[in-house]
């Protein structure tokens, strides 16, 4: 069992809340960032003024080389700051978050991580996965349900999606993939895509074909788009992509 707590000193938001924000659009406050000093992803915006970080962590040894670990945490701020804006938080004391990890056997990983209201202990955000077989064949399957919550200067509606994949490694250095993506509400698909891959000591080569039905909620339509992707794993990466459809883009 392992308890930490820790104290965070920054500037008022009086003196930087005329920093224009790029980066942070989307926040999440979960035990990833629970102990960062800037919980705030980019480099414009910062989790600004003084608070105190409080939380345990509890790991277990299981029977047959299994493992189990958990985590639960709360914040205290001297006062609400931008982190606290941005998510959605009011008052002084943060939402608590709590995440747990087993593994019982060697091909099986289950997680899950929430986000609980610190008045009623509501669950404002649910994330409940599963991992399971040999490094040759995994199959994985992940369940998301979030309530109405600020995540940075968006407001983010309420949701509850499934997602589900796999990775079979057919050659030493080769591997195909594929993951569907589906909302449960509307029960109707969000994003489907598959990609065959070449993996060694020195770069990685990911070729993909991606189906984005998000788009049909604002009347977009369906994008569809091919995907070649180079990362050298010591000097960074290159993507290119062509949308079937026309649209085409390409970034470094």
């Amino acid at each position: 069992m392992e308890p930490r707590i820790q104290a965070v000193a920054g500037l008022d938001e009086a003196r930087t809340r005329n920093i224009p924000n790029e980066d942070a659009q989307t926040v999440e406050f979960d035990e990833s960032n629970f102990y960062a000093r800037d919980r705030l992803p980019g480099r414009d915006l910062i989790d600004d003024g003084q608070r105190m970080d409080y939380g345990v962590r509890v790991t277990g040894l299981l029977f047959g080389g299994g493992r189990a670990e958990a985590f639960v945490g709360q914040s205290l701020a001297r006062e609400p700051g931008a982190f606290a804006a941005a998510t959605g938080m009011t008052g002084r004391s943060s939402d608590i978050v709590a995440a747990a990890t087993v593994s019982p056997a060697e091909y099986l990983d289950l997680n899950w991580r929430a986000r609980f209201a610190k008045n009623d202990f509501d669950i404002r955000r649910q994330e409940v996965s599963i991992g399971a077989g040999p490094d040759w064949l995994r199959v994985n399957a992940e369940y998301i349900r979030i309530d109405d919550v600020n995540q940075g200067p968006q407001f983010i509606a309420a949701r509850e999606q499934i997602k589900g994949g796999f990775k079979f490694k057919f050659a030493y250095n080769w591997s195909v993939s594929g993951s569907h993506h589906r909302d449960l509400d509307s029960n109707e698909p969000l994003l489907w895509s598959a990609s065959v891959a070449y993996e060694d000591e020195c770069f990685a080569v990911d070729l993909a074909f991606a189906s984005d039905f998000a788009s049909q909620a604002d009347g977009g339509g369906r994008d569809d788009s091919v995907f070649l992707r180079v990362r050298f794993k010591h000097l960074g990466g290159i993507q290119t992509a062509q949308g079937v459809g026309g649209r085409n883009g390409e970034r470094n």
